[in-house]
């Protein structure tokens, strides 16, 4: 993929006529088994780009806008079926109930929001996640994960970036049972986590992360929400 987009020369016309907005290009691409992102500011020339702030009662100001070429509208007819696996989350959802263990046997209480959406030609989705200390109404943690599907492996690969907790952590997801299963990749990392949707229906489902040591022992719940669909 190359690390600069295209100049047409409708963009060369645009820019001659002062038409132009900053926004961000997400480029993706599979090395060595894992989801690589790439996230360059580039100069893109638009017909339709807008920003609008808007204030949430008690959860101050966030932002709508509009990317060129990154929604889409369906799942890309070529994998429909294997993309449903998480297509069928596509949509916008409520976390009733979030649980944190903070310490030895000490829980938070989270509440917050879920958006799903269609991306990059319905060949991928992604997600934003948001939560709020349940007694305060504070942002506690948000962010966004991409999920890209790969028909050579029947897996998906996953990448969560987080602006709360400033990092990415890739995932391999797949079907096991009913469940659906995130298993973490690290190298050299003194314990193991994965991500699992669980008690899936067509309105609701269970989250939880767990956590291990290496040594194989017991996984150990360290997160879990209960969310249901809104729209």
């Amino acid at each position: 993929m190359p690390n600069s987009l295209p100049r047409t020369a409708h963009h060369r016309e645009r820019e001659q006529r002062g038409e132009r907005g900053w926004t961000e290009c997400l480029a993706l691409s599979w090395e060595n088994d894992r989801l690589s992102l790439v996230v360059e500011t580039s100069l893109l020339f638009c017909n339709r780009f807008r920003v609008k702030n808007m204030a949430r009662q008690g959860r101050g100001p966030t932002s709508t806008w509009e990317l060129p070429r990154l929604a889409a509208n369906a799942p890309d007819p070529k994998h429909r079926e294997s993309l449903m696996l998480f297509g069928q989350f596509v949509g916008d959802w409520q976390i009733l109930e979030c649980r944190v263990l903070t310490a030895p046997g000490s829980w938070r209480e989270l509440v917050g929001e879920l958006h799903w959406r269609w991306v990059l030609r319905g060949r991928a989705v992604q997600d934003v996640w948001t939560l709020f200390d349940k007694s305060t109404g504070k942002l506690f943690y948000e962010g966004t994960t991409i999920r890209l599907y790969v028909p050579e492996t029947g897996t998906w690969a996953s990448t969560w970036i987080s602006t709360s907790r400033p990092r990415a952590r890739s995932f391999v997801g797949r079907s096991i049972g009913n469940e659906i299963v995130l298993d973490e990749i690290v190298e050299d990392a003194a314990h193991q986590e994965r991500w699992v949707f669980f008690d899936i229906t067509p309105n609701a489902f269970r989250w939880r992360g767990e956590e291990r040591p290496n040594d194989d022992s017991s996984w150990k719940v360290t997160e879990q929400m209960r969310i249901q669909r809104v729209a």
